[in-house]
């Protein structure tokens, strides 16, 4: 027999699925209203320069705070790459962006309707990318000032007869201030710290205990040779090339 209560249930089905279907649409606008901050920060650091950035993100969340999706993680993830990578004007604009947005969460500055709940997790984070930024930056400062003559120091130093992938290499990064590595190992380079025109040191971290490096130079001031106390490497090492295509870093400086 024909099911004779189907026409009576329609006006209910078709209510409920376009109830449905209007708060899937709704859900799916509020997660795609706002950019991610991380993303967005990334696209305008490959074309502004770091300060003009920090100052455009920083207006713009102050003038509305959900303005920008913020993820604490990966906008942390996107200033320790810069870092990393010995781009410090544009890490520390990301930790500054993130800090300000941080802040402007614990103040509440949020329009209506904004979960408390939700606040209270991005306060939590933001506090703690905030201390990290701080650190970072005091990290910074106590690397000195920045100078710009150490491309005079650039080169691998090696053992007589030692290839360039078992080498120490010296360069500096974008910030100006010189750094040092194994050719050999996948890890981040130290940044060191001017104590003299030719001696420099690393304070030491978790997996790295403090360095001291003395550069023997020509009479032109070009470094021929170093002498180090990295653990498990021979010293001195004597000058044994320039570096490899690319691999000093490309810095907006000149």
């Amino acid at each position: 027999m024909p099911n004779r209560k189907l026409p009576a249930l329609l006006p209910v089905l078709v209510a409920i699925l376009t109830v449905a279907t209007a708060a899937s649409t709704a859900c799916a606008q509020d997660r795609q209203a706002a950019p991610a901050l991380s993303v967005a920060l990334r696209a305008a650091l490959e074309k502004e320069a770091p300060a003009a950035v920090e100052k455009r993100f920083k207006d713009a969340l102050t003038a509305d705070a959900r303005a920008y999706e913020v993820d604490a993680q990966a906008l942390n993830a996107l200033g320790a790459e810069y870092l990393q990578k010995g781009e410090m004007e544009k890490g520390m604009a990301v930790l500054a962006v993130t800090a300000h947005a941080m802040q402007l969460s614990v103040a509440g500055q949020f329009p209506a309707g904004t979960n408390p709940a939700g606040q209270r997790g991005r306060a939590d984070r933001n506090e703690a990318v905030g201390d990290e930024a701080r650190a970072r930056q005091r990290a910074l400062d106590s690397r000195g000032p920045a100078r710009p003559d150490l491309e005079r120091f650039h080169g691998l130093f090696a053992l007589p007869g030692a290839g360039p992938e078992r080498a120490l290499f010296l360069v500096r990064n974008c910030d100006r201030h010189l750094t040092m590595g194994p050719t050999w190992a996948d890890t981040s380079p130290w940044i060191l710290r001017s104590r003299g025109d030719t001696t420099f040191e690393y304070p030491g971290d978790d997996s790295q205990k403090p360095i001291r490096v003395s550069i023997t130079t020509d009479a032109d001031g070009r470094a021929t040779a170093i002498s180090h106390d990295v653990a498990d490497v021979p010293s001195p090492l004597a000058r044994s090339g320039d570096l490899p295509a690319g691999f000093a870093p490309v810095c907006g400086d000149g």
